[in-house]
């Protein structure tokens, strides 16, 4: 298995503390930054082989990579990260790399315990995690699920069978392969300032992608100072 984590994004709603680092780069503690732990956990699992998008301070996010990790790393760099989303980062993905296995996709910024990584992981089928018992946010994610199937991922999502959903997912590889193909194609159109989810929105229909219950265990996106800051106390709860 692969993992692809994606650190093209600028972390703008960061404040000062990304002019000068990448948002991956924030430290949690003293000692663990989020992209650190990421790495940490995922070599943990048997994940040896790593493919990270970069964006702003790109040397500095190489640099401390490999200061951190022995695993095998690929770097993709996106030099349009001020003006694209990272639907872009991963079409330079499916033109730089051959992606020929099952593949775990995350973002930078995402911040989980162990469990939910193993339960990620150990799924049977492809998947992304879905928390059914969370108030619906505003801005984040939801998928619309239908006897247990994520049928479209979305931020403009509020109907009934809508749910908090976080950008964590297991790949088959045939997934994969289906869903960088129709990214190629929102590209070639153009369509380079939408997410991902955009594309993979037009394949699901045809294709399973599992809901993969979660609930009450750390599984959060770092967008701001206050959700930075409400890790930070998770994490000091849980390990305590």
């Amino acid at each position: 298995m692969v993992a692809i984590i994606l650190n093209s994004g600028i972390g703008k709603r960061m404040g000062s503390i990304t002019t000068h680092i990448p948002k991956c780069m924030v430290e949690l503690r003293d000692d663990e930054t989020i992209l650190g732990r990421q790495l940490k956990m995922l070599s943990s699992k048997g994940i040896n082989r790593t493919i990270i998008t970069t964006g702003p301070h790109k040397d500095k996010l190489m640099k401390y990579v490999k200061s951190v990790s022995s695993m095998e790393i690929e770097f993709v760099h996106s030099p349009l990260f001020e003006t694209t989303n990272y639907i872009y980062s991963m079409f330079l993905i499916s033109r730089a790399l051959d992606i020929t296995e099952e593949c775990l996709l995350l973002h930078g910024d995402l911040v989980f315990e162990d469990t939910v990584l193993e339960k990620v992981i150990n799924h049977s089928q492809s998947g992304v995690l879905v928390n059914s018992e969370a108030d619906l946010p505003e801005k984040d994610f939801k998928a619309r699920v239908v006897n247990g199937l994520v049928k479209e991922i979305g931020i403009d999502l509020f109907d009934t069978d809508c749910y908090f959903c976080l950008p964590l997912y297991k790949l088959s590889d045939g997934l994969t392969k289906l869903w960088f193909a129709e990214i190629e194609r929102f590209v070639e159109k153009g369509e380079t300032s939408v997410y991902a989810e955009n594309a993979l929105n037009s394949i699901l229909e045809d294709n399973c992608l599992d809901a993969i219950p979660f609930s009450g265990e750390l599984c959060a996106e770092i967008d701001n100072l206050e959700d930075l800051e409400q890790v930070r106390r998770r994490i000091t709860e849980i390990e305590r």
